[in-house]
């Protein structure tokens, strides 16, 4: 039996750097993640995969809209109907914080065929095509607070207690499916790691499992290639910029050969940030600008197609180049390339502090002193003959007072 495990969903993440699309009036994103949702379901029925587990964080909200609802159960439908058994484990986008439910529960309360939820540690017991039993434990995300230990190496303990009698005489391949963090994770990619209640669970609670997914780390990592196999599976898109370096996967586990799963590279549309920095150059651009920053625009394209891509754009410019920037020029050159979305722009100066004028002394005249300053500006000739008009003004006015 194959089973295809799909790393945190997140429907309704990343509306930021979505839009809204004018045939649905959806954000794009949240059809991004449909569309990937139902080509990754498509590669496990072609691949023979009969069981489809979710790792938990199906919405990135605790509240999901009724389009982000009815987006993802679509998904699973489809899903189900193409013959999978779907199985979801909660994670902690998904609980409630003052009730004792979850956002998935409805699935549970409908009895929606060939669709289960666990909200709470479980054991799912399974035959393959041979009549040969395998059995999965799904593993939904749990903190100190949430277990009632006074210490979270107390809650460690009671989880391994809990899992070894879950598993305890059972026969046959043990695959377990969780939403939490592991030992020797990055602490950048520790998506909770600001909190005291977070639980770390060491390899060893593990003892008696062939194989460990676990979701709840975006990055995906292959932990231990050694019974057990342990893996982090990922999230399934990107969901913000932080993410647009991650290769997302999906994994598929063969009960009669755990340790030659298969890791399949998932296709996700591509974000793109592109980073000019021109303040630190000698040269200054002026009427130019503009034109450069497009050229860079198109090297960067040659190497990485931004069509149907979501694009930001950050750039650093001296202060004398701002005036210059053609905003609607540079944006019209990116759309030019038919990206999916241009994030808003972020192009700033840098101003430099320009050492004091040798020419300008305590006993240069006022207006020669003016004169003197803005004729070493780069501004242009016509800001420049303004500058030095209103400075006059302001000189005449202010003489005797």
């Amino acid at each position: 039996m194959k089973i295809g495990i799909i790393g945190d969903t997140h429907f309704g993440a990343a509306y930021n750097i979505g839009k809204t699309d004018a045939d649905t009036q959806l954000n794009s994103r949240l059809i991004d993640f449909s569309a990937t949702f139902d080509k990754i379901v498509d590669s496990f029925i072609s691949e023979g995969v009969g069981v489809l587990v979710l790792t938990g964080d199906i919405f990135e909200t605790r509240h999901p809209t009724s389009a982000q609802l009815n987006t993802f159960s679509k998904c699973v439908k489809r899903a189900a109907a193409l013959g999978l058994e779907v199985i979801v484990v909660v994670g902690n986008h998904d609980q409630q914080r003052n009730i004792n439910t979850t956002t998935v529960d409805i699935f549970n309360h409908l009895e929606t065929p060939g669709i289960s939820v666990f909200p709470n540690i479980g054991l799912k017991t399974l035959k393959d095509e041979h009549g040969k039993e395998y059995h999965l434990i799904l593993m939904p995300y749990r903190d100190r607070r949430m277990l009632n230990a006074a210490t979270n190496s107390e809650a460690i303990t009671a989880l391994k207690v809990e899992l070894a009698d879950l598993i305890k005489n059972r026969v046959g391949t043990k695959i377990l499916v969780g939403h939490l963090m592991l030992e020797k994770t990055s602490e950048a990619e520790n998506p909770d790691s600001f909190s005291i209640n977070e639980l770390v669970l060491p390899f060893n609670i593990f003892q008696g499992f062939d194989a460990v997914l676990m979701g709840h780390v975006h990055k995906h990592e292959v932990m231990s290639e050694k019974s057990p196999v342990i893996i982090y599976t990922g999230s399934m898109e990107k969901v913000s910029f932080g993410e647009k370096d991650h290769k997302k996967v999906t994994i598929i586990l063969d009960t009669n050969k755990i340790e030659d799963f298969k890791v399949i590279n998932t296709e996700t549309r591509p974000l793109y940030e592109m980073n000019f920095d021109y303040s630190g150059l000698d040269k200054l651009f002026k009427d130019g600008i503009s034109d450069k920053i497009n050229e860079d625009i198109d090297e960067f394209d040659k190497k990485h197609s931004i069509k149907d891509a979501i694009v930001r754009l950050i750039v650093k410019v001296k202060d004398s180049d701002l005036y210059h920037v053609n905003h609607q020029k540079i944006r019209d050159h990116i759309l030019s390339k038919k990206v999916n979305n241009l994030i808003p722009m972020q192009i700033t100066s840098i101003i430099f502090r320009q050492l004091r004028n040798s020419n300008i002394t305590e006993d240069t005249d006022s207006k020669k002193a003016m004169t003197t300053y803005i004729n070493s500006l780069s501004e242009p000739d016509n800001i420049k003959k303004k500058l030095q008009k209103y400075a006059d003004q302001i000189i005449d006015d202010s003489k005797g007072k």
